[in-house]
């Protein structure tokens, strides 16, 4: 990629990132041309964290994330000129970082905020997250030594008095918040950092918190997505889906038009590299054209910004910044969900991903885990890092793990999930199927990226520990795997052109749910019928990922509305059937278990997954309802499983008109039509119409 767009993607990394490409044929070991990719991560001003690329030979290398938007552009006549997100209750107020170097905190948590308020899972009056919390505990290391993520941290947690000043970006956002540490409310964590009293107040009071504040979590992540910051259209439409969106640029108040009523940037000599600072977009307008010097066009982003509403150079907190500001890099989106979807997380990358593997061909890795909970598991999801936009994956499961190979087990092929990640970022992903996993048993998440159209394939690890990187890791052997030249090899171990490298742990999650022993016994009646695979990894061609759909065409609307415009969120992954019969990656077929001593196969199905797992379907008894004005009523629809009402999210079109609550009940205040939507947790929607009537006059007496 090129210079500055690499940078506009990645300079926030705080980590060392290494990614893994696995060849998953048989025979294909002569064709590996497995490579490695180092992160240099050098400290910038006003609390960024840049990052370069080197590969083996020390050269700078330049990888080119984002696919082309071509399709984002057409569609920008589609959406509206200017749009603002203050006016439908999705932008919270104006927080102040103080003097601390955290504003990469205060973007991702207000980006968070915004999608969490869009999302229904907070109201504007109660959407109040903790920066405090996620900068403490992206440096406070853990002291737990059973921890499965001890030892991953980032080299400057020696002094709690500096950690609201080292800085980070969003890349470090996204890796604590996707290890459910946080989010949480102000009061759990308040921030307070007006001057250095203040400061050094919060960082005492931060150190007598008691350790499970860390993993305590109001809502989790769900998704992370980068955008290219010149894909003007697909900015405004992340904007439009969630409320807002982090990004980072230079700041320069000499650089600032400033009058009584507007305050505007444009910045045309600095570039990505030299970003310092991170805000977040709330909206745009394409007329604007208010500069201190003139910009090659019209159109700007409006602005939020993190020093107080009074700060000098703002209107009230906000300001506007040219679309062609050349210093603008790393825009993204963050995506909530409820934090009770999934209550177990078996993870190993506690500080994210530092180093790549990259290759011309598919790449498969995995990650060995133990259920070594009190409770059985049922597994309904995965989290992963991509480092390129549309990139085509596979997700398979293997239980009774028996070997050191993350396929000496048996294959739950009916948990084989196949998409496409849309966006280069962090992605939760919900398999075809659970499974239900015993207390004490080893499982496998195996995994595959694959090339197709020769693009080059990259798998975001932790990666190596050296000086160049601002993150220390820590792996134990049988943990983590990647499988190149027709075997697996332990990731702490691995053979690259005659080099063994110890990269540590690869970056792959498994997000399941505590089950009863009743319900595993129910599911694990149903026994088995595959024997355990031997086979090489799935040679399914990269293509067999669909690509992720166009997203809706966004009609214009009247900016004085005062609920957000129609869209339809797109997908952060495009699932694609995968294919029944494709083998995952294996290692040598004398160490798997005979067929005859094949283990159960305790897959949860749709019908006998707890509440919790994320299987619901939604019935609608009417497809319209018809309500008096200031009366309420109930949503008609049918929810299974029963009490599955908090997995649903529901919208109104036009709140003037009807509102709706959490629980689906439907509130008439003004005569009109307008349409409610429910959201299910695999991402389907179904809608109802609603109609309000006058409400009945009353007789004159």
């Amino acid at each position: 990629m090129k210079k500055h767009t690499i940078t506009a993607v990645l300079m926030t990394v705080a980590l060392t990132v290494s990614g893994f490409n696995c060849v998953p044929y048989t025979q294909a070991s002569d064709t590996s041309t497995l490579s490695i990719i180092r992160r240099i991560d050098t400290k910038g001003t006003g609390g960024l964290i840049h990052s370069r690329y080197i590969d083996e030979d020390g050269e700078e290398v330049s990888i080119d994330t984002h696919s082309s938007k071509t399709g984002s552009r057409r569609r920008a006549a589609a959406l509206p000129s200017s749009y603002d997100s203050r006016e439908y209750d999705l932008v919270t107020p104006i927080r102040n970082q103080g003097v601390t170097g955290s504003c990469w905190s205060f973007a991702a948590i207000k980006a968070l905020e915004s999608d969490s308020i869009r999302q229904a899972l907070v109201s504007l009056n109660t959407a109040d997250f903790s920066e405090s919390h996620l900068v403490w505990y992206a440096y406070d290391p853990l002291s737990d030594i059973t921890d499965s993520l001890y030892g991953d941290c980032l080299t400057d947690s020696s002094d709690p008095d500096n950690y609201y000043k080292l800085g980070g970006n969003a890349y470090i956002a996204s890796f604590i918040l996707a290890n459910w540490w946080g989010v949480v409310s102000e009061s759990a964590a308040p921030f307070s950092a007006g001057n250095s009293q203040e400061l050094k107040q919060m960082v005492s009071d931060m150190s007598q918190k008691p350790d499970t504040l860390r993993t305590q979590s109001d809502l989790h992540l769900k998704e992370v997505n980068f955008y290219d910051t010149g894909d003007i259209a697909g900015i405004k439409k992340a904007v439009m889906e969630h409320g807002s969106v982090d990004i980072s640029l230079y700041f320069d108040s000499s650089n600032m038009y400033h009058d009584d009523t507007v305050t505007s940037a444009y910045e045309h000599k600095r570039t990505a590299d030299d970003a310092n600072h991170c805000v977040t977009i709330i909206g745009w307008d394409d007329s604007f054209n208010q500069y201190s010097r003139e910009a090659p066009g019209k159109g700007a982003w409006l602005i939020a910004g993190s020093y107080g509403e009074n700060y000098k150079y703002s209107t009230n907190g906000y300001y506007w910044v040219s679309y062609y500001d050349t210093s603008l890099c790393e825009a993204c989106t963050f995506e909530a969900e409820p934090a009770d979807r999934y209550d177990t997380n078996f993870q190993y990358d506690g500080i994210g991903w530092g180093n790549m593997f990259y290759d011309s061909s598919d790449i498969s890795f995995a990650n060995i885990f133990t259920n070594d909970t009190d409770n059985a598991c049922s597994i309904g999801a995965a989290g992963f890092y991509t480092y390129t936009d549309d990139q085509p994956y596979q997700i398979q499961v293997y239980r009774h793990i028996t070997g050191t190979r993350p396929t000496s087990g048996t294959l739950i092929s009916q948990c084989t999930t196949s998409g496409t990640a849309k966006h280069a970022g962090y992605h939760t992903v919900s398999l075809t199927t659970p499974a239900a996993i015993a207390t004490g048993e080893s499982f496998s998440l195996v995994m595959t990226y694959y090339a197709g159209n020769g693009n080059q394939v990259y798998v975001p690890i932790e990666g190596s520990n050296d000086s160049s990187t601002l993150a220390t890791y820590h792996s134990s052997t049988g943990q983590s795997f990647l499988y190149t030249d027709g075997k697996w090899m332990d990731n702490t171990s691995c053979t690259i052109e005659h080099k063994t490298y110890n990269m540590n742990n690869v970056c792959l999650k498994a997000l399941g749910n505590k089950i009863s022993g009743t319900e595993y016994d129910a599911v694990d009646n149903r026994k088995n019928t595959e024997a355990p695979s031997s086979a090489s990894p799935s040679a399914t061609p990269a293509q067999t990922g669909s690509a992720a759909p166009v997203p809706s065409a966004v009609s214009s609307h009247d900016p004085a509305a005062s609920h957000p415009p129609a869209i339809s969120r797109t997908p952060a992954v495009s699932p694609a059937p995968a294919a029944s019969s494709s083998a995952a990656p294996s290692g040598s077929a004398s160490t798997s278990p005979s067929s005859s001593s094949a283990p159960s196969d305790p897959s949860v199905s749709d019908t006998q997954t707890s509440a919790k797992s994320g299987t619901v379907t939604v019935k609608l008894k009417k497809k319209t309802i018809r309500i008096k004005k200031g009366r309420s009523k109930k949503l008609p629809i049918i929810v299974t499983p029963s009490g599955s009402y908090r997995k649903l999210t529901f919208q109104s079109k036009n709140k003037r008109i009807a509102s709706v609550n959490k629980k689906g009940k439907v509130k008439a205040k003004k005569k009109g039509t307008t349409k409610i939507t429910i959201r299910l947790p695999n991402g389907k929607k179904k809608t109802i119409k609603v109609i309000v009537m006058r409400a009945a006059r009353k007789k004159a007496k």
